[in-house]
């Protein structure tokens, strides 16, 4: 069931289930190439609904906006409807404290298009983790069952054979797999290009990600950044991450993995490097992009209720977060607390970075996030402070200043996740930017990629 726009249409709708209210229609025919808005009449009696055509693309706005733009003033109710394969779900609202969702059935048409579109609408005003959260688009439709993710055996920067999704000790086709010694290569987790954006409007945050293969087509603001190469814009199939934590050889297998750091970032860095070109320590913006797709998936910021506070498993990737410190790679912090990012040639100083503007003023010390910068740049990195392990996204935030005494960098080393000890702090959205890169650090580990 893939996500599909009103204007491609051509059939026939019929009322089937509402929340609330009685609602009487004959079924409505949409025209082929036409999109529409859906109005309630004036007497609130819910007798029928107006059709009123808009343009092809409904801009984001206010709720206010929308109603000077395209309500006039012969009609107290309006609605914004998503439009899936089997059902069009139509939000009709008053004002923000009276909206009524209608769930109108329809035929699927034979020209719908092969990809999804999923968002939600973070309300940062809204302290629960659970209700800030509107689903949009595609969630109308149910939740996620997949996003294309792949388990497999990797080796020389190809696939070796796909793995059982729910046993990785068996490929595809339920033979025995060989996840522990490394002679078929590394486990990892085949991820599909797909592109997102991250928007703020007022106190909400709009949030978006699709598998369209053109994406900008449907909006400017889409980036493939979590399969980006090179300056950004050299864009992979596929990216390949690391289903289990590293050891010393940079290999993710299902084995013991000793945490304790014993050398450099930069050791390990190389030790990807030597795999292959392609090959890297796990870095930002695919980190980002599972993030992203966690919160499509379970639509709540408290992913420790979610997925449980040790050795969250989520997408294939065993301890996501909550066993260990992550260390990644494609962003620091410089000495004017900038935020740079970059895809490719990564290092510990940030040269060559892109610099996304200003994150802080100075040091926090692990505060709770209650608000994000909400761009697709900084993704989830905090803007405001004052939530709790109960509200708001519900994990701790950590940036560290000043230069590192040993080799006299800035805050370049960026963590993810965290150990157990941590407890409640350590979730999906945790992160630190540390000046802590050098060796001999227990509980911290890093993980593979290749893209």
């Amino acid at each position: 069931m893939k996500g599909i726009f009103i204007h491609e249409l051509d059939m026939k709708i019929d009322l089937i289930e509402q929340e609330s209210g009685i609602f009487v229609s004959d079924p409505i025919s949409i025209p082929e190439n036409s999109h529409y808005t859906f109005e309630m009449l004036k007497d609130g009696l819910m007798t029928g609904i107006k059709i009123k055509r808009t343009p092809s693309v409904l801009p984001l706005m206010t709720l206010q906006e929308i109603k000077e733009k395209y309500i006039t003033s012969d009609w107290d109710h309006f609605c914004i409807c998503h439009v899936g394969r089997n059902k069009i779900v139509i939000t009709i609202a008053k004002n923000d404290d009276d909206v009524r969702r209608y769930v109108i059935q329809h035929t699927e048409s034979s020209t719908s298009p092969n990809y999804w579109l999923w968002g939600v609408e973070i309300d940062q005003n809204n302290p629960n983790p659970a209700t800030c959260i509107t689903l949009l688009d595609d969630l109308l439709e149910g939740p996620i069952t997949t996003f294309g993710e792949k388990p497999c055996l990797f080796k020389n920067g190809e696939v070796q054979y796909y793995l059982n999704p729910n046993n990785f000790n068996e490929k595809e086709d339920g033979s025995p797999s060989d996840i522990t010694t490394g002679n078929d290569g590394d486990v990892m987790i085949e991820i599909p290009k797909m592109a997102y954006f991250i928007d703020t409007l007022g106190n909400k945050n709009i949030i978006k990600l699709t598998d369209h293969p053109d994406a900008l087509s449907l909006d400017s603001r889409f980036r493939y950044y979590g399969h980006a190469r090179g300056d950004g814009s050299i864009i992979k199939d596929k990216l390949y991450y690391g289903a289990y934590p590293t050891d010393e050889n940079m290999t993710s297998l299902k084995k013991w993995v000793d945490d304790s750091w014993t050398a450099p970032r930069s050791t390990y860095r190389a030790k990807a490097k030597a795999k292959g070109a392609g090959y890297d320590i796990i870095s930002f913006y695919p980190i980002l992009l599972t993030q992203i797709m966690y919160l499509m998936k379970y639509c709540n910021l408290d992913s420790q209720t979610v997925l449980g506070h040790d050795r969250a498993n989520f997408a294939g990737i065993e301890d996501w977060y909550g066993n260990c410190l992550q260390i990644f790679d494609g962003a620091c912090i410089n000495e004017n607390w900038n935020l740079l990012t970059a895809f490719d040639s990564f290092n510990d100083t940030g040269a060559g970075y892109i610099n996304r503007g200003k994150l802080a003023t100075g040091p926090i010390e692990d505060q709770y996030l209650k608000k994000i910068f909400g761009t697709t740049e900084a993704g989830f990195l905090g803007s405001e402070y004052g939530g709790s392990a109960t509200t708001y996204f519900c994990d701790s935030h950590k940036y560290n200043g000043g230069k590192h005494p040993m080799d006299n960098t800035y805050a370049n080393a960026l963590f993810g996740g965290a150990g157990y000890y941590h407890g409640s702090p350590a979730g999906a959205f945790h992160m630190s930017f540390s000046t802590m890169v050098m060796g001999g650090y227990s509980e911290v580990y890093t993980r593979l990629m290749f893209l």
